[in-house]
């Protein structure tokens, strides 16, 4: 599967010192694990995943964001839980590679996902606190038979690009 070289958000605002100090701590962070997959030959398999769950009041500098990355580290797909509910498209975040939204909003915005595509973008899904009946979760809390339905049924209706799971403990 594919991997995360590292974690990024946007700079809290766009002042030339906010700008600098996010950039100077993405390149320290990010560059050696860049440099490091490309060396091993993964990097193939590489990506990088931002602003998690971020609104639209923030996409300003989710855009000045990707640019910088775009530009440090080519080829790396860029990938978001933000609250894009157009999938780049007609958005600030237009350049953004994978949009990754809760399998509830996937079902809500279905009719968007393949405008999205169309822009050469992918759409994956993801789970979180909010999912419940009838999205399925794989929280222990719930219903065994959950995991079958997203990682079967459910995936084989909707037909998202990826699945991001966020945590494994």
């Amino acid at each position: 599967g594919y991997f995360n070289l590292g974690y990024w958000s946007h700079p809290k605002d766009l002042s030339k010192e906010s700008k600098k100090k996010w950039l100077d701590d993405v390149r320290h962070r990010i560059r050696p694990a860049y440099d490091m997959a490309k060396k091993k030959g993964i990097f193939h398999k590489a990506y990088l995943y931002g602003c998690d769950e971020i609104r639209s009041n923030y996409f300003g500098n989710i855009k000045w964001a990707l640019t910088q990355l775009k530009r440090e580290f080519p080829g790396v797909p860029i990938s978001t839980t933000a609250y894009d509910r157009g999938f780049g498209v007609g958005t600030p975040l237009s350049q953004m590679d994978w949009f990754t939204p809760t399998t509830d909003m996937y079902d809500k915005d279905f009719g968007r996902i393949g405008q999205s595509r169309a822009g050469g973008h992918q759409v994956w899904w993801y789970i979180a606190c909010g999912q419940q009946a009838p999205r399925a979760n794989l929280f222990v809390e719930g219903q065994p038979v959950e995991a079958r339905q997203l990682m079967g049924a459910q995936t084989v209706k909707y037909r998202p690009d990826g699945f991001l799971y966020y945590q494994v403990s």
